[in-house]
């Protein structure tokens, strides 16, 4: 499974990584055209996923994060599994318990970081002073096309999403920004 950690801002001005959507109404893409919609409160969120770089600089700021520093009752064993020991490297430099340090590879940094316990994006917004998104607010932001706030006006969008579902999953993600924004950024 990948999960991937976007942030919403716990602030009311805006820096200039995030986006301010307003307040509205979204259908969820599995209800019907006639099925009520949601409603969702103006907020803010990241433009883009938090890489492997950002991430790393909060585990080595917060050691308890690092996977193999995290207690197991706040992380799977999938935590991170992407990151990389560093051989033979044992220092405390990065690890006040001198425990072997696990890294993402050098072409990984700018991906989006993957494989991260809730309890550990909690932790990490908490550090940036946000917060992640409700259901409602990702799946705002998530129904979205390239042009149009409520994608599922277009006629092609479910098949777009339907091809883009049925696509092989690439081992490593492509970095963050490079691929097409939707309607919000």
């Amino acid at each position: 499974m990948i999960t991937m950690l976007l942030l919403m801002s716990a602030t009311l001005t805006e820096p200039s990584n995030m986006v301010a959507l307003p307040k509205g109404n979204y259908r969820p893409l599995y209800m019907s055209k006639t099925s009520p919609q949601t409603k969702v409160d103006a907020f803010s969120i990241d433009v883009t996923p938090v890489t492997n770089q950002q991430y790393l600089t909060f585990v080595l700021t917060n050691p308890r994060w690092q996977p193999n520093s995290i207690p197991q009752i706040f992380a799977e064993p999938q935590y991170l599994q992407h990151w990389q020991p560093i051989a033979d490297q044992k220092t405390s430099e990065f690890n006040d318990e001198n425990k072997l340090v696990t890294l993402p590879s050098a072409d990984q940094m700018n991906s989006p970081v993957t494989n991260v316990s809730w309890f550990a994006a909690q932790a990490y917004c908490k550090a940036q002073n946000k917060r992640l998104p409700t259901v409602a607010e990702w799946e705002r932001v998530a129904s979205a096309s390239e042009t149009q706030e409520n994608g599922s006006l277009e006629k092609d969008y479910h098949a777009r999403i339907l091809e883009w579902y049925s696509r092989p999953n690439s081992k490593f993600l492509p970095e963050v920004g490079l691929t097409s924004a939707n309607y919000w950024g």
